[in-house]
């Protein structure tokens, strides 16, 4: 999809899905119960114990836009304007890492 500059709504909506479970596995980690059926991101890193700091917050934040848009069908043509290019890589790339790191955290 992002190679192809299609779907670029799409691909952010599943960039929130990688982080939101990556962020579960987290949750369930450090609590030792079931994450909630929610999808903030902040909030799933502050239950998870994660302090992290104030820029992966700002990401956290600015994902968490594109969970409620894309899956509200009167908001999607906000995401489509927005979801540029550039935009799109530029959080692909920041969710890849986040993801990695957030995947060393987790004990198998």
């Amino acid at each position: 999809m992002l190679d192809r500059g299609k779907n670029l709504h799409w691909c952010l909506f599943l960039c929130h899905l990688v982080i939101e479970k990556h962020l579960k596995a987290l949750v369930v980690q450090h609590t030792k119960r079931m994450a909630p059926k929610i999808h903030d991101l902040e909030y799933l890193a502050e239950l998870a114990g994660l302090e992290l700091p104030v820029e992966e917050l700002d990401f956290l934040t600015e994902m968490n836009g594109f969970n409620l848009e894309v899956r509200y069908p009167d908001e999607q043509l906000k995401i489509y304007k927005k979801a540029t290019s550039a935009l799109t890589k530029r959080l692909f790339q920041r969710t890849r890492k986040f993801a990695v790191w957030a995947r060393r955290l987790v004990k198998r």
